[in-house]
């Protein structure tokens, strides 16, 4: 199936979760033609063997690109997604696992609809899927999925199955919006034009195995820095207005400077229902 797989590694990841994630793609019942793997800076020993093992195995599905230093995600993908070959994007992050029918049912719409972004919900895991039964359920469709990127993601990224050309002409990720780099991304995309969906099921398992650890990455001056710079985005590209964006500013900002355990409490007891 003509499906371009774009994935980034780093150095911080773990061998044996990099393994179940390739795994989970190699035994898709759609088969992808095409893993672009981005090597985010140098990698250890473990992860190498990983991905040579898989190499291989499938000698003609991997297309690996090497950065000299780590960039970041942002960056990484910027640089992924222009090796892929097919105008079908699947990604996938080298720590989660997909469902066997992820790529099936996605790439069906893409192409019986002809949307442009499908996204699925997700289930998020510790140690094996389910052990935690927490999900994002997200918009399924037209102005709720618009509605809700004012405000919050429209998109699990991860899940993400898009179309290459759109995303290029949208400007590609933008590294220069630090941790924000797929959500502006995909306001971009709707600016665009681009037709969305949500599938509503839970077609990937999105691992969070140490939660402060996914907390702190949402919270400090770096992140609150960086969302402030997002919001002038949205402000200033009219995707909201300036009512809408005082909003965004005194309901979120102040959040990012609360203690993490506490912030911990409202992002999985209150944002996860």
């Amino acid at each position: 199936m003509n499906i371009s797989v774009l994935m980034s590694v780093y150095i911080k990841e773990k061998s044996l979760c990099l393994e179940e994630s390739l795994n989970s793609i190699v035994n898709q019942t759609a088969f992808p033609n095409e893993i672009v793997i981005v090597k985010d800076g140098p990698l250890t020993e473990e992860l190498e063997l990983v991905l040579d093992s898989f190499i291989e195995r499938f000698p003609s599905l991997f297309n690996i690109i090497k950065l000299d230093k780590n960039y970041g995600l942002g960056y990484a993908l910027s640089v992924g997604l222009k090796y892929c070959s097919n105008e079908i994007i699947a990604r996938m992050d080298s720590d989660d696992i997909s469902a066997p029918d992820r790529f099936k049912e996605q790439y069906q719409l893409m192409i019986d609809k002809e949307f442009d972004i499908v996204g699925t919900n997700i289930e998020e895991f510790n140690k094996y899927p389910g052990d935690l039964s927490i999900f994002r359920r997200l918009p399924e469709k037209g102005s709720d999925i618009i509605n809700f990127s004012k405000f919050r993601n429209p998109f699990n990224h991860p899940s993400v199955m898009f179309r290459k050309t759109i995303a290029i002409n949208s400007g590609n990720y933008n590294a220069n919006y630090l941790l924000f780099e797929d959500w502006h991304l995909f306001v971009r995309m709707i600016q665009n034009g681009a037709k969305t969906y949500n599938l509503q099921k839970n077609l990937l398992y999105f691992r969070v195995s140490d939660k402060i650890d996914v907390i702190k990455r949402r919270s400090g001056i770096k992140y609150l820095i960086s969302e402030f710079k997002f919001s002038l985005f949205l402000l200033t590209s009219k995707h909201i207005n300036f009512f809408e964006w005082f909003f965004y500013i005194i309901a979120k900002l102040p959040l990012r400077i609360l203690p993490p355990s506490l912030i911990k409490v409202i992002y999985y007891k209150i944002a996860r229902q």
